[in-house]
């Protein structure tokens, strides 16, 4: 994802490594399964239909106030 002729990782692959390790890979097994996907694409910590919700209406709110 990066020029071959660059040998040394660029900090955006780094800091992915990073999140991986931290975050992404629960069990720490260095693969991503099933349920770590899950968590991944819909976060339990976050509320889909309340953020929509509140992109809606800034977006429908013409002057903004």
């Amino acid at each position: 994802m990066w020029p071959a002729k660059d040998p040394e990782e660029p900090d955006w692959v780094m800091k992915e490594r990073e999140l991986f390790s931290s975050y992404r890979d629960l069990n720490s097994d260095g693969f991503m399964d099933r349920h770590e996907v899950q968590q991944w694409i819909f976060p339990s910590d976050y509320d889909q239909t309340g953020a929509e919700a509140k992109h809606l209406i800034f977006e429908a709110d013409a002057d903004k106030v």
